[in-house]
């Protein structure tokens, strides 16, 4: 009787979606007699890609073909052959590429307020997302221009893993200011202040003109018109004298 052995490989079983796998099937025909003629495939979870039809195969002889599967999607594929007599099935693992966002940020002054200029330490985390171990530079920008030199050098994590790291940055222009993480930026606001200016807005007496020696009842009032607090002496001057 003819037995018909089949041979199945692949060329990964381990990938990153959108995937190709290609391989290679063999039958072989082991028994004393010729085959009938028998269909030749390859199957993987539910779908049937044809190899070739009503084949004959002689005892001793074996066919050959070479397959590809293209863009496999993530999950878990089990490709086999048929008949498959003598081989087991291959399982394919597909698994989403790395996907590393910044899960939170914070930016804390060391002074506070910032008045003209800011050292800010910033910490980071990141997470991966993705189902594959991924690399980036961990890195923050402030209004979307990246921090130099860089803090850090290439990191990789791991499918799920989180890592924190802290930069100081120098915050010099008065205004708001956005820091943000590199790469997939949160981002945290940071606001530069101009300072207090204080300056006398007002100054009334309750006497225009006296008769020496005359004392003069004076009021003064100030105001903040800066961004901040700000803390002063009160003074007056007559004639330039204190």
């Amino acid at each position: 009787a003819h037995v018909i052995s089949a041979t199945l490989t692949v060329d990964t079983h381990d990938c990153i979606e959108p995937c190709t796998v290609n391989g290679t099937v063999s039958w072989t025909n082991t028994g004393g007699t010729i085959s009938t003629a028998t269909d030749l495939s390859i199957s993987y979870n539910g779908n049937s890609i044809p190899v070739a039809s009503a084949m004959i195969i002689n005892p001793g002889e074996t066919l050959s073909y070479m397959f590809s599967i293209p863009d496999l999607i993530a999950g878990t594929y089990t490709i086999q052959a048929s008949p498959n007599t003598g081989t087991a099935p291959q399982v394919i693992t597909v698994r989403t590429p790395a996907n590393i966002v910044s899960t939170g940020i914070s930016a804390t002054p060391r002074v506070l307020p910032c008045v003209q200029s800011c050292t800010v330490d910033v910490s980071v985390t990141w997470t991966n997302n993705g189902g594959s171990e991924g690399s980036f530079i961990p890195s923050i920008n402030v209004d979307g221009t990246p921090i130099s030199p860089p803090q850090y050098t290439s990191e990789s994590l791991a499918p799920g893993a989180s890592i924190t790291h802290t930069f100081v940055t120098d915050v010099l222009a008065v205004g708001s200011h956005q820091i943000c993480a590199d790469p997939n930026g949160t981002c945290a606001t940071i606001n530069i202040y101009s300072g207090p200016s204080i300056a006398a807005t007002g100054i009334t007496t309750d006497k225009t003109s006296c008769t020496s020696p005359c004392d003069v009842t004076i009021d003064v009032t100030w105001t903040n018109t800066g961004d901040v607090d700000g803390t002063f002496t009160p003074s007056i001057n007559i004639d330039s004298l204190h």
